[in-house]
């Protein structure tokens, strides 16, 4: 290298003697001005310091983060290169922090102290030890690549840091990344009108973490005005339809190169946090990696990243708009998101390594449940997986063996990702091994033939009412009837017994007309054989009564007639 400055050192003397031969010394310094800008410019388009956390949150004073950005029109790889903390009036670093992974051209790299919980929302692409802190008193922090400082925050400002508030907790955000970091003016506390990111505890920051600054010389403000959807109703006047074609070009001499995609139109559940996935591609469809992103997702939340996540709080009809810019232009896109408030009953459930527990969508729209939250009374947490479709009033069933919880009795509640109650069940009892509990209501009860990925059987209850109907007993009633069943190849006789179980009746003094009800029937065979079960329905009991009523009938009356014929032969003799 420097051998390199000494030969451009003495190429700059000879041409300066050939310059001043024929008096060109005005043009000369005109080049090395030019020269040294250009030189400059390079440098300082590259990988830099973006912003300073230095104050923590309102969570913790210690989760502090730092953000780089890539300015250049490549992407860097950070292997060997190094974050340093100095304090004031030192030579030797208090922290030094190794960095790696890449950082793409317009990306951002964020670096959080100790977890990845500082900024909750948005992934770090390292964390690690601070050592000490970014001490509110104020410290210099340098970037270097394999040794050679390649930025540097500024100096102290009145002994303490140039920009960000410790109250309230305000990042410090660099207004230029082509300008020296190095200088205080090319610094500013965040304005507050445009942030990104939460703290550990679900709230906002006042901070861009891996998003556009709000300070930034070339941000969203100088960008125009997102397009109105089309078909959407209303008049305007030509000069505001003009405007409103702005995103779609810079301007009319600078032709379309790219476009914008935010994504299909999303039904989603409020208080459920949703992926947002944009994509910037040249007319030939092909992915553009350099952009630089705006979600704005119409409830006063913003949001820099390509892939981004968001929680509507409130049911209604949202329009996300995404802009995307590359040097000078920008284009939209927008999607449409219907919130609605959260109608996902817990329908059913066993527990045990063999059970389920079964979801139904009451809300009449197919809706992607992914990111809801499961948990036992017992301390088990199933979070279910993204882009998990539950259709209009459809069932879903989770295997127990799959979500690993609910291997006991224990009451259950389904939650939104922010912790909303979306529905709760309680269960009373103890299961047999055929039993599961179902929804009647608002309560649980025990059934006997569990239907997971089914309507739930209806439940019929039993009473018997007596002559004042002031008075009502519930009964289980088991029934045998005993028949003759005939062999083809003989005439013989063999006794079997049909089991009628569970009945399920309404018998009352008052009433005549039999309930339509399912009865179960299985056959009582040797040897403790058995057979499938049979399923009458009370027109098929009917039957049956009526059967035994007629055979009693024809009994009584062939005894009646043969006592008659008794009599009449005692009364001749």
């Amino acid at each position: 290298m420097l051998k390199l400055i000494r030969y451009l050192l003495i190429e700059i003397d000879r041409f300066f003697v050939i310059c001043n031969r024929y008096c060109m010394r005005k043009s000369f310094i005109l080049i090395l001005i030019i020269f040294f800008s250009i030189s400059f410019t390079a440098h300082a388009a590259g990988v830099v310091i973006n912003e300073i956390g230095w104050m923590g949150t309102v969570v913790s004073a210690s989760d502090e983060w730092v953000e780089l950005y890539n300015a250049s029109a490549s992407a860097v790889d950070l292997t060997g290169w190094t974050l340093s903390f100095f304090k004031p009036a030192t030579t030797s670093p208090s922290k030094i922090i190794s960095l790696s992974g890449t950082i793409f051209s317009g990306g951002y790299y964020l670096i959080e102290r100790t977890d990845d919980t500082t900024i909750s929302d948005v992934a770090a692409d390292i964390f690690t030890a601070f050592g000490t802190g970014l001490v509110d008193s104020g410290m210099i922090l340098r970037l270097a690549d394999n040794s050679s400082v390649v930025d540097s925050s500024p100096e102290l400002c009145d002994n303490k840091w140039c920009a960000g508030l410790v109250s309230p907790e305000t990042s410090m955000e660099r207004i230029s990344p082509l300008a020296d970091g190095s200088i205080a003016s090319n610094w500013a506390t965040n304005n507050g009108q445009k942030i990104n990111g939460k703290n550990a505890a679900g709230n906002s920051i006042n901070g861009t973490p891996k998003s556009e600054n709000s300070v930034y010389v070339s941000g969203s403000n100088n960008v125009p005005p997102s397009p109105p959807p089309p078909n959407q109703e209303g008049h305007t006047t030509s000069e505001t339809n003009e405007l409103s074609n702005l995103p779609s070009q810079s301007s009319s001499a600078m032709p379309e190169t790219f476009k914008v995609y935010a994504g299909e139109d999303k039904t989603v559940l409020a208080g459920q946090e949703t992926v947002f996935s944009g994509k910037v591609a040249d007319l030939k469809g092909k992915q553009i990696d350099n952009a630089r992103f705006l979600w704005n997702f119409g409830d006063g939340s913003t949001s820099g990243i390509r892939v981004t996540s968001h929680t509507f709080l409130f049911p209604g009809k949202y329009i996300v708009n995404l802009n995307a810019s590359i040097a000078e232009e920008s284009h939209a896109d927008y999607l449409n998101v219907e919130v609605l408030t959260p109608k996902i009953i817990i329908s059913e459930a066993k527990p045990g390594q063999d059970g389920f527990i079964e979801l139904q969508n009451e809300t009449g729209q197919k809706l992607d449940i992914g990111g809801l939250i499961i948990k036992d009374a017992s301390g088990g947490v199933f979070s279910v997986p993204q882009s998990t479709i539950l259709d209009k009033n459809a069932l879903l069933v989770f295997p127990n063996a799959i979500m690993q919880i609910f291997y006991k009795t224990a009451d259950l509640t389904l939650v939104t990702s922010n912790g909303r109650v979306v529905d709760s069940a309680h269960f009373e009892g103890v299961l047999d091994v055929e039993e599961s509990f179902a929804r009647e209501g608002s309560e649980f009860i025990k059934i006997s033939a569990p239907s997971p990925g089914n309507l739930n059987t209806k439940i019929v209850q039993q009473s018997l009412a007596d002559d004042s109907g002031r008075k009502e007993l519930s009964v289980k009633t088991e029934v045998v009837i005993k028949t003759k069943e005939v062999k083809p190849e003989s005439s013989e006789l063999k006794d079997s017994s049909l089991l009628i179980g569970n009945i399920t009746a309404k018998d009352t003094a008052k009433e005549e007309k039999m309930p339509d009800v399912s009865i179960v029937v299985s056959e009582q065979l040797p040897d403790s054989q058995t057979a499938a079960p049979i399923v009458l329905n009370s027109q098929s009991r009917f039957l049956i009564n009526s059967k035994l009523l007629l055979g009693a009938s024809i009994l009584v009356g062939i005894l009646g007639a043969v006592g008659f014929f008794i009599l009449r032969s005692l009364g001749r003799l």
